[in-house]
C-alpha cells in the first residue's frame, strides 16, 4: 500500500460514516423509537470496538489515547443501554451524543488551528463547522426538546453535521500530520551538526 494512503486519516472517515448513519436514523425513525434505539445501540457497539481497536493498534500511550479509551467505553455502554432499554434511551443517548460532540468538536478546532499554521486553503472551513457543532450540541444539551419527534429530528441533523465535518477534516488531518512529521524529521536532521559544532566549541576552550 501506498506510504500517502498508509498516512490517511481513515479514523475520521470511519467516524464520519458512522455519525452519518446515525444522524440519518434520527432524522428517519422520528416515531418508531424502538428501531431507531436498536440500529443506534448496534452501531454505537460496533463504533466504540472499532475505536478500542484503533487505539491499541497505535503505539502512543498519551492523552489521545486515554480519551479513545473513555470514549470507547461509554458508546459501548450506551450501545449496550439503548438495545435494552429501546425507546425509553432515546432522550438520555441524545445528551450523551450532545457531550461526545462538545469534545469531537474541540478537536476540530484544534486541527483548524494546525491548518492555519500551515496556510492551508479552507481551513476557516473546520473552524466555523467546528463552532456550530460546539454551540449547538451545549445549546440542546442546555435545552432539550421536550417533543421526542422534535429533540430526534434535531439530533439527527446535528450529528450528520458532525459526520461531514469528520469526513471534511480527515483530509485536513491528513495533511497536517505531513507537515509535522517533516518538521520532526528536518528538526531530527539538524540535530547531529549542532551537537557536533557544541563538542568542537568545547574542545576549542579545552584548548
Amino acid at each position: 500500500m501506498p506510504e500517502k494512503l498508509k498516512s490517511f486519516s481513515w479514523g475520521y472517515i470511519l467516524i464520519g460514516v458512522l455519525l452519518s448513519a446515525v444522524g440519518i436514523l434520527f432524522i428517519s425513525f422520528q416515531e418508531a423509537y424502538g428501531a431507531l434505539a436498536i440500529a443506534m445501540g448496534i452501531i454505537l457497539a460496533l463504533a466504540g470496538i472499532g475505536l478500542l481497536i484503533a487505539a491499541f493498534v497505535k503505539k502512543e500511550r498519551d492523552f489521545k489515547f486515554a480519551l479513545k479509551i473513555i470514549i470507547s467505553v461509554i458508546a459501548i455502554v450506551c450501545g449496550i443501554v439503548t438495545m435494552i432499554t429501546q425507546e425509553g434511551a432515546i432522550s438520555v443517548i441524545a445528551n450523551v451524543f450532545f457531550l461526545l460532540l462538545i469534545i469531537d468538536g474541540a478537536f476540530k478546532l484544534q486541527l483548524s488551528i494546525l491548518s492555519r499554521r500551515f496556510s492551508f486553503f479552507g481551513w476557516w472551513i473546520i473552524l466555523g463547522l467546528s463552532v456550530a457543532v460546539i454551540v449547538t450540541a451545549f445549546l440542546m444539551s442546555k435545552f432539550t426538546p421536550s417533543e421526542p419527534a422534535t429533540l430526534s429530528t434535531l439530533s439527527g441533523i446535528l450529528i450528520l453535521v458532525d459526520g461531514i465535518l469528520n469526513l471534511l477534516a480527515a483530509f485536513w488531518s491528513s495533511a497536517v500530520n505531513e507537515k509535522l512529521t517533516e518538521g520532526a524529521k528536518a528538526e531530527d536532521a539538524t540535530k547531529p551538526d549542532s551537537e557536533e559544532s557544541d563538542s568542537e566549541e568545547s574542545d576549542t576552550v579545552e584548548e
